[in-house]
């Protein structure tokens, strides 16, 4: 867009993507968070996503809970996944 003369909305629309969403900054990843939940997963294996987001709590780090629950997505967290046995 730079290099042509062309606006913003117009290359967007051409692309088909919405503009908001190009305008959109990501907010940084908080590297101390990601370290602590993987500290606690190692220990405490059988916790989930919701219970370790309330020890990280008490410990006063507060998170949103879509990015709490996406995070072991993203370490490869140890969790054990408990379920009917076959």
């Amino acid at each position: 867009m730079r290099d042509h003369a062309i606006s913003q909305r117009r290359a967007c629309v051409l692309v088909g993507v919405d503009p908001k969403t190009v305008r959109r900054e990501r907010l940084p990843d908080n590297p101390e968070i990601r370290k602590a939940m993987q500290e606690v997963a190692a220990v405490r294996r059988r916790f989930g996503y919701r219970r370790i987001g309330l020890l990280l709590a008490r410990k006063g780090m507060l998170m949103n809970p879509k990015k709490l629950y996406r995070y072991p997505c993203l370490i490869s967290a140890p969790m054990e996944q408990i379920g009917p046995t076959a």
